[in-house]
């Protein structure tokens, strides 16, 4: 589906569930809303939905716009813009672990949906990189082109915006007064309600902000020890004392001190709950990302460098890493991965697991399935086979998918899991197909709508080609190699054909070298004069491996492959029986 049309369906589908959304996509920083002062703005959809006609009519008009959502009242959201890690650091230390929030990876960090919270105001940097959206407001929602994207398990269509903690709440309404909330170091010194005269640089926390140079930085007089505030006070310390490694007992002896000192006095017998409950914290974050690396590692059957498990896991921080470091170390000591000899930081899985092989009843003729472009005289598909076709935004992934659904639908069960075509246009591309002929026969192809999940799908056994257009992952990338060997497991003798996204300027889809365990056939395709076809894999084949083969093609009508000569290696790309 062209990005337009995604873009367009992201918005009909944010309109259904009450959110008001606007085109963006002008200025100089691609983030203005199109909606000109002359035809009234944008400020009427803060009042009032848009229609889905004038939604309809507005991507007509600006096919590229990127879909906006108005925060506040109306839409009932207010939504946190970290625009950094440091600036996500500072906000997380707000939230509880097992509150679940709509996240979204933006280009250079991160937002969190939150049901609309009344006193909060629609501002710039109250906390460290971070600003707020709300009544006023407006963000840019993902929408499919994957510069804005949902972390996987957290989309707004998985969880619906929670209320807002107090804790958070507080210091975004009062800007940091109530620094009690946590360190004042994570308060941007910006902030107006920061008036102490005390200058000194030292007291400056490591999130504190640097624009405007005059005002003064927070200090220990923003923190509350009364009644109503000491609570929070002891558990935001007991968890900084806790993180950066101090002993229990030693925790212990600050808190009773400073309780002992609030006003009225906080309850010894409450000091070591407050302890135990930052030091849970602490094992489950531990837990979380022990879990997390160990998965990494299961589905991954390459080595693995640290670097890529910083990058992976989203660790900026340098007590961070070292966290992951030790999490390394320990697995090494549990004989569940290894150092790889003679280089440093880089570990494999250790894995003792073989299935056993009953070769002897195993089928050994050949899928005859046919591809476009003659793929199926270069490699060979065999039973239980998953076939990945990586390709640019419109090189054909789609046409190529309907293509083979239209060249073995005769022969084979052809079921067609699409996760972005309507009906509408899936009728329009048939027509295409047939010239405008007779469609009848596609009544053959078993379509449904899916966009995840799709082993649960998969329809198993031998004369069943079950073809995915197209598998979508926008984070953690390492997952579409569990994926793949979920699909994998599902066909017992079945072929799936699975489409994936892929950026011009790699070889591999989204998900990179994880996402060639499993498949047999790798085939890329790429958008250009001329549109180019490459095979990435080809484990069974004819003659010589074909891999890193060639061809180039024309798409016709965004429906039919013409090929332009013949398979060939790259630079020697045969046209009318030259080289």
């Amino acid at each position: 589906m062209r990005q337009d049309s995604v873009n367009l369906k992201w918005a009909l589908y944010y309109r259904n569930l009450g959110l008001s959304v606007i085109p963006v996509g002008t200025g100089s920083d691609g983030k203005k809303p199109f909606l000109s002062k002359r035809e009234g703005g944008w400020k009427p959809y803060q009042t009032e939905l848009a229609a889905e006609k004038q939604i309809q009519a507005w991507w007509q008009r600006w096919p590229s716009a990127k879909v906006g959502i108005i925060t506040g009242k109306l839409s009932n959201l207010t939504v946190i813009d970290m625009d950094s890690d440091r600036g996500k650091e500072a906000v997380t230390e707000f939230l509880p672990d097992s509150l679940e929030i709509p996240w979204v990876k933006t280009p250079h960090g991160h937002h969190c949906y939150f049901r609309f919270t009344e006193g909060v105001p629609n501002k710039a940097r109250v906390i460290v990189d971070t600003d707020v959206r709300t009544e006023g407001g407006y963000i840019i929602a993902p929408s499919g082109n994957g510069q804005y994207a949902w972390l996987e398990g957290c989309g707004i269509h998985e969880t619906s915006p929670p209320v807002m903690p107090d804790i958070l709440a507080d210091v975004l309404r009062q800007g940091g007064r109530r620094a009690s909330a946590n360190s004042s170091s994570h308060i941007n010194k910006d902030n107006p309600y920061n008036t102490n005269n005390h200058s000194s640089a030292h007291t400056r926390g490591p999130h504190v902000g640097t624009a405007n140079k005059n005002q003064q930085s927070p200090t220990f007089a923003n923190i509350t020890f009364s009644k109503g505030g000491r609570d929070n006070t002891l558990f935001h310390l007991a968890n900084h004392l806790v993180k950066g490694g101090m002993p229990a007992v030693n925790i212990q002896e600050y808190l009773r001190f400073i309780a002992s000192r609030c006003n009225p006095p906080f309850p010894e017998s409450e000091i070591q709950a407050k302890i135990q409950s930052a030091l849970d914290r602490a094992d489950n974050r531990d837990r979380n990302l022990t879990e997390d690396i160990r998965e990494m590692f299961r589905q991954h059957h390459d080595s693995i460098t640290t670097t890529f498990v910083y990058n992976c896991q989203h660790l900026p921080t340098r007590s961070e890493r070292n966290k992951a470091n030790a999490i390394l170390s320990r697995l090494v000591r549990e004989g569940f991965i290894e150092r790889v000899p003679g280089v440093n930081g880089v570990y494999r899985r250790i894995d003792k697991e073989a299935e056993s092989i009953d070769w002897e009843d195993a089928p050994t003729d050949i899928v005859e399935i046919k591809y476009p472009l003659d793929l199926h005289l270069q490699a060979k598909t065999m039973p239980g086979n998953i076939v990945v076709v990586a390709g640019t935004p419109d090189a054909g992934k789609s046409a190529f998918a309907l293509n083979v659904a239209s060249l073995n639908m005769d022969k084979f069960k052809v079921h067609y899991f699409s996760s972005e075509m309507g009906r509408s246009e899936l009728r329009t591309r048939l027509n295409l197909i047939e010239g405008g002929g007779d469609v009848s026969r596609w009544r053959k192809v078993n379509f449904k709508e899916r966009t995840g999940n799709f082993q649960d799908v998969i329809v198993p056994g031998e004369g069943n080609l079950n073809i995915i257009d197209y598998y979508e992952i926008y984070d953690n990338f390492y997952a579409i190699s569990k994926d793949m060997a979920a699909i994998h497991d599902k066909l017992k003798g079945a072929v799936a054909l699975v489409c994936v996204q892929k950026d011009p300027k790699s070889d591999y889809g989204r998900g990179g070298n994880f996402g060639m365990e499993k498949p047999r056939i790798y085939l890329n395709l790429n958008a250009g004069f001329p549109n180019t076809a490459k095979i990435m894999k080809a484990k069974n084949h004819f003659g010589d491996n074909p891999k890193e083969k060639l061809i180039a093609f024309k798409l016709i009508n965004g429906s039919w492959f013409e090929p332009i000569g013949t398979w060939a290696r790259e630079g020697k790309i045969i046209k009318d029986g030259k080289i």
